[in-house]
């Protein structure tokens, strides 16, 4: 136990070797002490006669009390940065045991430190640094419980340099391809203002109505795809290019476009219909007929119509087959000297494509032989005697065409002269 100049007591435990330590707080120079030792065995004690000392001045010398701490070179600080980075010229020799700390006081008066390394060097982590702030920095050496500062250095935080490379490059607007519903993609063509700085990459960026966006890259061409779901009649959207190059960012101006209603190929657009050739119509003609040459190579799934318009506008139509031949009725519709319009017409879904029309006028009826088709019989004879002068029979007419006349004629091959006597 000891007891101190002011008449508090300390104690501490007795090692089995008979050594203790008690631990007094900071003495000072020429404080009397007063240390005595009690044995304890159970509710007994005893005291040993107690030992006086005096508390001798320190005579312990402060080695880095002559050393010059330097001042540290403090590399330039700029916005943005997280550390504070520099080095110190260590005097030589130094101290046996010294070491030395790099402290930064920011402008808030917040502290931070880091060890200096054995070649000077150091980095001291702080919060991010604010342009045109003043930081100070100073090195400390310390050697056992003595300290030494050197001077403090001031510097101040520059603005954060302009180190992105598209800050003066110019991303040009795309030109979109028109859109139409039911396309699930927008496509379009961007050119790349050049020289492009190294490492620079393009994206296109379509946004959709509700605000959901869809990139995709742009090729070394500057063309591009952007997948985007199918898209709806009458919807606005809006499409850029983003240059990239690190962490930097360049955006170009939007393109706005709407997505028009859809539109459906005509096969037959460029398809080439030719005239029909119209065989010679007669008056009593009962059909017209002709023939086409149809063009190849034929859109898939493309048929042919043959048209008759007839004086009165009346049109009858005929199917052409795949010869390219058609046969439109007209029995009692057509007389001598009318104008007939044919025309020939490819029909494909909902798409038609018509030839030139071809003007035919109807000519005279035919003159024709109503006993043409009529069989004359053959006469049966009733017996003819010698001298007679008449021939007499029967023929079976049958049903014969009107205004039909008929005549017997005989000839006789034999002259008999006794007929005449």
């Amino acid at each position: 136990m000891a007891t101190l100049p002011d008449g508090s007591t300390k104690t501490g435990m007795l090692n089995p070797d008979g050594t203790f330590t008690v631990d007094t707080g900071t003495l000072a120079a020429g404080d009397e002490l007063i240390v005595h030792v009690i044995a304890h065995n159970g509710a007994n004690q005893k005291e040993s006669n107690p030992v006086h000392v005096i508390v001798a001045a320190d005579t312990t010398t402060n080695p880095i009390e002559n050393y010059t701490v330097n001042a540290p070179v403090v590399n330039p600080m700029t916005d943005g940065e997280t550390q504070v980075t520099g080095q110190v010229n260590l005097g030589i020799p130094i101290p046996n045991g010294t070491t030395f700390t790099a402290v930064v006081t920011l402008a808030d008066g917040t502290t931070t430190s880091a060890s200096v390394a054995a070649d000077g060097q150091f980095t001291v982590a702080t919060n991010t640094l604010v342009a045109e702030t003043t930081v100070g920095v100073k090195n400390v050496a310390t050697n056992g419980t003595f300290t030494k500062d050197s001077s403090i250095v001031y510097q101040t935080v520059s603005p954060q340099l302009d180190t992105n490379p598209l800050a003066n490059y110019t991303v040009n607007q795309p030109t979109v391809e028109p859109v139409t519903a039911d396309q699930t993609s927008v496509k379009g063509q961007v050119t790349l203002a050049t020289p492009i700085p190294d490492g620079t990459t393009f994206e296109a960026t379509v946004t959709l109505p509700n605000g959901t966006q869809k990139t995709a890259a742009v090729d070394a061409n500057g063309n591009f795809e952007v997948v985007t779901g199918r898209l709806t009649a009458d919807s606005d959207l809006s499409v850029k290019i983003t240059a990239k190059n690190s962490t930097y960012t360049k955006d170009s101006e939007n393109v706005s476009v709407t997505v028009g209603a859809t539109t459906v190929e005509n096969p037959l657009e460029n398809y080439n219909v030719a005239e029909p050739v119209v065989d010679p119509v007669k008056e009593g003609d009962k059909q017209v007929t002709g023939s086409v040459t149809l063009t190849e190579p034929v859109p898939d799934g493309t048929s042919f119509e043959a048209v008759v318009t007839l004086l009165n506008g009346d049109k009858i139509t005929a199917t052409v087959d795949d010869q390219g031949h058609f046969t439109m009725p007209v029995d009692g519709m057509i007389k001598e000297g009318d104008e007939l319009t044919v025309e020939v017409i490819a029909h494909n879904g909902d798409n038609e494509k018509a030839s030139d029309p071809i003007i035919v006028t109807v000519d005279k009826a035919a003159v024709t032989n109503p006993i043409e088709d009529y069989d004359v019989a053959t006469p049966t004879l009733n017996p003819a005697k010698a001298c007679e002068t008449a021939v007499s029979g029967t023929v079976e007419l049958g049903d014969f065409p009107e205004g039909t006349t008929f005549m017997a004629e005989w000839a006789c091959q034999t002259v008999r002269p006794e007929c005449y006597a």
